[in-house]
């Protein structure tokens, strides 16, 4: 979830640049939920904590087309403002998170393994 609060700005009780109204216009649209329902309040009521409830609560299929949704948005905004990211490796961490929650294995890493500083089969003896 740690990943999840910096991907998605909450910490501080926001997500992203979404006001209250412009979060419950974006999930009834994009989702069609109510972030707003009594369901999702349990921890708190601020933004970041309705969308964790939620995250814990709905089915994974669900939340991994909320999480892919909200990715969608928060790259587009950020392009749209020319900003430069601000999470290591985002994409590659993002992608690999929702591959793991589908049952996916990781993408094969691209080139070959770093080569041993030690042989340590040798060291060890």
């Amino acid at each position: 979830m740690k990943f999840l609060d910096d991907l998605f700005e909450m910490n501080g009780g926001y997500v992203l640049d979404f006001s209250d109204n412009s979060m419950a216009r974006f999930f009834a649209e994009e989702l069609n939920v109510d972030i707003y329902d009594d369901t999702y309040r349990e921890h708190g009521t601020s933004k970041a904590k309705r969308l964790r409830c939620y995250l814990n609560k709905v089915d994974l299929p669900t939340s991994v087309k909320t999480l892919q949704t909200l990715w969608d948005y928060r790259e587009g905004i950020r392009k749209h403002r020319e900003r430069e990211e601000w999470v290591p490796n985002a994409e590659g961490r993002f992608f690999s998170l929702l591959n793991r929650m589908q049952g996916k294995p990781d993408a094969a890493p691209a080139g070959e393994p770093p080569k041993a500083a030690f042989d340590l089969p040798k060291i060890s003896r």
